[in-house]
């Protein structure tokens, strides 16, 4: 009888632990992961990719200044339930006075041969302090839409503020962002078939060799 209570008590522990996700999260280094926050991007991307959503979410992020942290989404990583109504929004805080910044020595935000849709992030700084803040390569990207973000890589011949490398990237947008160093702003390579990528309002500077380098693909811009 004990034992079968444990089994029941149990899925019912795992079943809770699990639950999709819906409705609006914080992002606060501040306090620690557990209610509706978390602590670092990564703990939140490791929450989206292992429960899924069965609505749309917001990340609200704190200001400050998220060092050595990753928004990271590994190989054949996907978010469950994500749909042009179930979208997944990471966006500073109503109450920031400056945008938070995720900083990271390389590939601050990964998206390495993930299938991914339906992502924004708003206002959010992504910084590399060797090379390639932005990285993504293989995989899809759908949908995926940054908003009056600045992405910062160093000046010279090291690395791209954007990195988007054979991925079929649908409907991939930027919208008053800024790309500041590398050695291209923007390294656009051999994308999907039927891929667009959009940079509306964007400022491309400091960078060493060219502003945009796009490589042979079936992308219009």
């Amino acid at each position: 009888m004990k034992k079968t209570l444990l089994t029941i008590l149990s899925g019912f522990l795992v079943a809770v632990g699990f639950a999709q996700l819906s409705g609006n999260y914080t992002i606060n280094s501040a306090s620690a992961t557990g209610g509706t926050n978390y602590q670092t991007f990564t703990a939140a991307c490791s929450a989206l990719t292992s429960q899924g959503v069965n609505a749309s979410v917001t990340f609200n992020v704190l200001t400050g200044n998220y060092s050595n942290d990753q928004i990271y989404f590994g190989y054949g990583a996907t978010i469950s339930g994500t749909s042009t109504t179930n979208t997944v929004t990471f966006q500073s805080d109503a109450s920031n006075t400056s945008n938070p910044e995720i900083t990271r020595a390389s590939q601050t935000l990964r998206m390495y041969y993930s299938n991914l849709n339906n992502i924004t992030f708003k206002e959010i700084d992504i910084t590399a302090t060797s090379s390639y803040p932005c990285y993504i390569y293989y995989g899809t990207a759908t949908n995926i839409r940054f908003e009056d973000c600045n992405i910062t890589n160093p000046i010279g011949t090291s690395g791209y503020p954007l990195y988007l490398y054979r991925t079929t990237a649908n409907n991939f947008s930027m919208d008053g962002c800024s790309l500041d160093g590398g050695y291209y702003g923007a390294y656009v390579y051999y994308l999907g078939s039927n891929s667009s990528v959009e940079m509306n309002e964007c400022e491309i500077t400091n960078w060493y060799y060219r502003g945009i380098y796009g490589y042979y693909g079936y992308y219009p811009y």
